[in-house]
């Protein structure tokens, strides 16, 4: 080692230091003012080191990362008293308050734990109590890199910071977790490249911080204060989160949860205010794609016996079935597939062990395959006595599927794993829905109750959602009150009961347009009258189908369901037994003594009743219409008439033979440059075969 050292009482310096420590080079000056009754204890220095291995200073078996110890509980942050707070941060670092320093050091490789890092810089000066990192920092360690500058103060007790900025980057988290035995709340290499910039403020009783990160591509901002680090934190923080993939960053923060999707992008602000017990999110505007949803959220977890949430919320398009989990559209698709408006609860639920899931009967599985949509698989809604909540939500635009309702409100409360739907109102279909519902998950089973009135709801475009064509038009308005009891859908469907109303106005279905399977047989009959009625009319017949029923373990019954046009009516009885997935319905049908009946009655041979039956599966229903009984035909030159053709389809084709034939076998030769003639009925019947279900 080699110096020049010179100096009086009241100063001493070193210059020119050159020294060799074990394998350390070391190089620099100093400066040192012994303190005293007129002046303070004062150092300066200046130190520039080549490479210092610290693990070959530490004691054996200290440069090894230590084993993991196990996992111990978080102490209750709540129950933190005064005089069980830890120290203050500072506390033993008091003489740093009595004399002063200016540092500057250089290190070029410093390992630790076999980590080298490079470029290592600490440039500080320390004034009645006060340090200032000027350009202190790690220029590499395994890629990554710090700066750090600003204030620090309050030696000896709590610290006080005064605009320490901090500048982070870590292009490989995995790398550097896993050199220093770090564990992470997520997964190291899900966090991508890592960038952490912020300034501090204040004491840890009472922190000031401005933030921004990146992490798993999110970018993250925070600004506000946050209370009591080391005892009962509590924040006040404004909040800022974006993420271009929603989906991305689920994957990561919660890699169990699946979104159906799409989603998008992801934006979140708030105030944020949380402590032991409560955390609150007020002023959120909340953003996934083209979903925005504002207000307010809270959550006490203090609440006995379970979590409360009250949330606040508006929405401007809200698409239901994009938020829900993956493993719970599955679950519900055999039951959406033929009904698409039905809801059922959700198979999906977060664990949660620290609170009693409610306890169901199972229903015994019966049978291997149940008709209809019907399951006999357990209802899982543990969900349900995870939380209480309040909710209120309007949005102007909240869908499911094809379905749409807008300008929806939305009140509900959980409690107890009672969900209760005290309001449900929008337009539905052009029309107002109103309604309410509750959901009981308690034992022995779940038990609900639906009441839903409808009004003013435009046919056409339910049958364009449910069925994507708006086969029909119409107008119509409903009331239902329902509830059942059970353990599965099956059981809840064999439990129902209740009862209800339908009208539907000015029902027109459109020849050709009466829809598929069941849907065209119900249909077809209809628009081949409302063309009939047009023909004889010179407008369309529109109709009206209107009637009440009732509900008892799952069969819904029909006492009187009444259909009228101008040119007909009819009255039908039957039930529809919602467990067996079929439909028994009958009824008649009795022409209108009209123009056109007049005009039919001099052509064909139609009786003055026709009846109507509706039979079978509910998936694909047999529609038949008789016009008469079969009957002999008559001997050649008796002069007798024909009998009834035994269906529509015959009746017209017997008015097609009295009125097409004839003049098809005289028509003339068309004569050119003719005015163009107005269509002749025996033309419009030649179209009516064609909105006809085929037998």
């Amino acid at each position: 080692a080699a110096a020049e050292v010179s100096g009086t009482t009241a100063e001493v310096s070193v210059r020119n230091l050159d020294a060799t420590i074990d394998t350390t080079s070391l190089r620099g000056a100093a400066t040192v003012r012994p303190g005293g009754p007129v002046q303070r204890l004062a150092v300066g220095a200046t130190v520039r080191v080549g490479s210092l291995n610290l693990d070959a200073y530490m004691p054996a078996g200290g440069a090894s990362a230590p084993e993991t110890a196990p996992a111990t509980p978080a102490p209750n942050l709540a129950t933190v008293t005064a005089s069980s707070k830890p120290e203050p941060l500072l506390a033993g670092l008091g003489f740093l308050n009595d004399f002063d320093a200016n540092v500057r050091a250089d290190v070029e490789t410093l390992t630790v734990r076999d980590v080298p890092m490079h470029d290592v810089r600490l440039d500080l000066a320390l004034l009645r109590g006060a340090l200032t990192f000027k350009d202190s920092g790690i220029g590499q360690i395994l890629g990554a890199s710090g700066q750090l500058s600003g204030g620090l103060s309050g030696f000896g007790g709590e610290a006080k910071f005064q605009d320490l900025t901090y500048a982070v980057r870590i292009p490989n988290a995995e790398r550097l977790a896993r050199a220093f035995a770090v564990s992470l709340p997520v997964p190291a290499d899900k966090l991508g490249q890592v960038a952490l910039d912020g300034t501090l403020n204040g004491t840890v009783n009472a922190l000031q911080i401005d933030t921004d990160s990146r992490l798993a591509g999110a970018a993250i901002a925070a600004r506000g204060t946050l209370n009591d680090l080391r005892g009962a934190l509590s924040t006040d923080l404004a909040l800022q989160l974006a993420h271009p993939d929603t989906a991305r960053l689920l994957a990561v923060v919660a890699p169990d949860v699946r979104l159906t999707g799409p989603l998008g992008a992801l934006s979140l602000t708030g105030q944020v205010k949380a402590n032991a017990g409560a955390i609150s999110l007020s002023g959120m505007a909340l953003g996934v794609g083209p979903t925005r949803l504002e207000g307010t959220v809270s959550t006490d977890m203090a609440a006995s016996p379970r979590p409360q949430v009250t949330a606040t919320l508006r929405a401007n398009t809200l698409p239901i079935d994009r938020f829900l989990p993956v493993e719970q559209q599955a679950w519900l698709a055999p039951v959406i597939a033929p009904l698409r408006a039905m809801i059922v609860p959700a198979a999906y639920v977060p664990g949660r062990p620290d609170v009693a899931r409610p306890v169901f009967t199972p229903v015994q599985n019966r049978r291997q395959t149940t008709p209809g949509p019907w399951s006999t698989e357990p209802l899982d809604l543990s969900a349900l006595g995870l939380i209480d909540a309040t909710l209120t939500l309007d949005a102007e635009s909240l869908s499911w599927q094809d379905v749409t309702m807008r300008q929806a409100r939305i009140a509900a409360v959980l409690k107890d794993a009672a969900l209760s739907v005290g309001q449900l109102q929008g337009t539905v279909f052009g029309g107002s829905l109103n309604g309410t519902a509750s959901l009981v998950a308690r034992a022995p089973a779940p038990t609900m109750t639906l009441a839903l009135e409808g009004t003013a709801m435009q046919v056409g475009q339910a049958l364009n959602a449910f069925t994507g064509r708006a086969s029909a038009d119409g107008v119509a308005a409903f009331t239902t009150t329902l509830n059942g009891s059970g353990g599965s859908t099956l059981a809840l469907a064999e439990s129902l009961g209740g009862s209800g109303s339908l009208t539907i106005d000015r029902l027109n279905v459109a020849p050709g347009e009466a829809g598929a399977g069941g849907g065209q047989a119900l249909l077809g009959p209809v628009a081949a009258l409302n063309q009939l009625a047009a023909l004889g009319a010179g407008r369309d017949s529109l109709a009206t189908l209107a009637g009440t029923y009732g509900v008892e373990k799952g069969v819904v019954t029909f006492q009187s369901l009444k259909l009228d046009s101008a040119l007909y009516n009819g009255q039908f009885q039957g039930i529809v037994n919602l467990p067996r997935w079929t439909v028994d319905v009958q009824g008649q049908a009795r022409l209108a003594p009209n123009l056109l009946t007049s005009l039919l009655g001099s052509r064909v041979n139609l009786p003055e009743v026709i009846p109507i039956a509706v039979t079978g599966s509910l998936a694909d229903p047999k529609v038949r219409v008789q016009t008469g009984r079969a009957a002999p035909a008559p001997a050649e030159g008796s002069g007798e008439q024909a009998p009834a053709p035994t269906t529509t389809e015959g009746a017209v084709r017997q008015l097609l033979d009295q009125v097409i034939k004839p003049r098809d076998q005289t028509a003339p030769e068309q004569q050119p440059d003719q005015p163009q003639q107005t269509p002749k009925p025996e033309d419009i019947l030649r179209g009516i075969l064609q909105g006809l279900p085929k037998r």
